[in-house]
């Protein structure tokens, strides 16, 4: 996208409106027993779009109500299912795979909210029947994919930080040495605890490990894992870390964010970005699912988590990386969305792990 490309599009302040929305009108309609979703028509300058299974003109109208002045609003949509019911057919998909998938290998099931159905991605070829099988089992509508099995994203080498630590640094696990494992995805507080959190699968062995630092000074020793992860079959790829001195907390996401605002959930199309700690740079991309199942293959067997996703692809050392919605520029704002945690852009939601551990993120 050029300079005058961006300008036109005003991505900025497309991601702005997401955020305000979010705070202000999502927070309170994901609380309806009708609500089936919601994303953002990027080819409608960026108005979201709420999704209902059942109208209310009186509720739409206070939804409206609650939407600040400027270029851009809300609509509503019909659908037939509830968000609900969609993430308890996606998780009684994975559930029941083995008796339903006529032997494929499954490797992720997700929200398809525009389309008000459950997408599903298979390794290799299709079985012809798969997806009316699919329907009759579950008699909920269903997109039958075919894709290709990706790897958990850890193990490589970014720069010293210390003083405090922001979000997107490289951390090692147990001993610095050529090729670290995960970045620091963001600093939380429980109670009055300072820690943070990364990648549950960073953790994967038996005992809980330190987690190092180079700009630590002495042992280089940043935290300890608390042994609080989701890192499970269908919980999410997220663990907590206890920090060692609570001086290193901060609300910075590094390079680009001085204030993180708080937590946030993810809105369909949106842009979200990731401060990638292997690759050393920042892409910003579209949330492909906001709820969708991968397959985490560093545990042994592999284990089914759950997050949301985004259009990109990552590498090792990647893993724990934060993701975040921009809020304003400049200064940079950002509010906390969740840590990556494979190879194909899946990332777990801190709005769905953090409140498991009664944490907030630190702002």
């Amino acid at each position: 996208m050029t300079a005058d490309e961006a300008a036109l599009v005003d991505l900025p302040a497309r991601m702005r409106f997401a955020d305000t929305i979010d705070r202000l009108v999502l927070s309170r309609a994901r609380g309806l027993a009708t609500y089936s979703g919601a994303y953002v028509d990027q080819l409608d300058e960026g108005n979201i779009v709420i999704l209902l299974s059942a109208r209310d003109p009186q509720l739409e109208t206070e939804l409206i109500a609650l939407v600040p002045d400027g270029p851009r609003s809300i609509r509503f949509e019909l659908r037939t299912f509830t968000e609900r019911e969609l993430i308890t057919a996606a998780e009684a998909f994975v559930a029941k795979w083995p008796d339903v998938g006529l032997g494929t290998s499954l490797l992720s099931v997700g929200l398809d909210e525009i389309g008000n159905r459950i997408v599903v991605t298979v390794e290799g070829a299709i079985p012809p029947t798969l997806g009316d099988r699919l329907v009759a089992s579950f008699q909920i509508p269903v997109d039958v994919q075919a894709g290709e099995r990706g790897s958990d994203v850890h193990c490589t080498t970014r720069d010293h930080c210390h003083g405090p630590t922001w979000a997107g640094i490289r951390i090692w696990k147990d001993v610095i040495d050529s090729v670290h494992e995960c970045a620091l995805g963001a600093h939380i507080r429980i109670g009055l605890d300072e820690r943070f959190v990364t990648s549950g699968h960073c953790g994967y062995d038996a005992g809980n490990d330190n987690w190092l630092h180079p700009g630590i000074a002495g042992n280089h020793i940043l935290g300890a894992e608390t042994g609080q992860t989701l890192y499970v079959n269908n919980g999410q790829d997220i663990m907590v870390v206890q920090l060692n001195n609570d001086a290193e907390s901060s609300d910075n996401i590094f390079p680009c964010c001085s204030d993180i605002t708080g937590m946030g959930a993810p809105i369909l199309n949106e842009t979200l970005c990731v401060s990638l700690a292997q690759q050393a740079t920042t892409l910003c991309r579209t949330v492909a699912n906001t709820w969708v199942s991968w397959t985490s293959d560093t545990a042994n067997p592999d284990i089914t988590v759950w997050g949301g996703r985004l259009l990109l692809v990552a590498i090792n050392g990647d893993s724990g990386s934060p993701v975040y919605r921009v809020t304003d520029d400049p200064p940079l704002q950002a509010r906390a969305i969740g840590v990556l945690a494979h190879e194909m852009g899946y990332f777990a939601r801190l709005d769905q792990s953090l409140d498991n551990w009664g944490a907030v993120v630190v702002n």
